[in-house]
């Protein structure tokens, strides 16, 4: 499991609504193309491992 982003806030309330913030406000392209380029990099690093193994 990943550990959560550092989000800025003094209270869990305050982070939560930072968090939500910046979300909402990336488009579904910026969001369909990180997937993708971490989609990419995990495969690069599994074929990486299975070729070192």
């Amino acid at each position: 499991m990943k550990p959560a982003p550092n989000v800025p806030g003094d209270t869990p309330a305050e982070r939560l609504s930072n968090a939500l913030s910046m979300v909402l406000r990336v488009s579904k392209a910026d969001l369909l193309k990180k997937e993708e380029r971490l989609k990419h990099a995990s495969e690069r690093r599994r074929a990486k491992k299975k070729r070192a193994s």
